[in-house]
């Protein structure tokens, strides 16, 4: 982090100003809020591996 963002816009030929998205950022927060929720809850819905895996 940062993460610079620039959106070029085919054949404008103009060079985008650019955004920079810090952690502090509330919709970068709240997209990794939401990816890191919903990563949990499928992760929670692995059914376990068979035990030939020796896990």
């Amino acid at each position: 982090m940062p993460l610079d963002l620039l959106v070029y816009h085919r054949d404008s030929l103009i060079v985008p100003a650019g955004y920079r998205v810090t952690e502090e950022d509330a919709y970068y927060a709240s997209i990794r809020k939401q990816w890191s929720a919903g990563l949990h809850e499928l992760l929670a819905q692995l059914p376990a591996p068979p035990p030939e895996y020796n896990i």
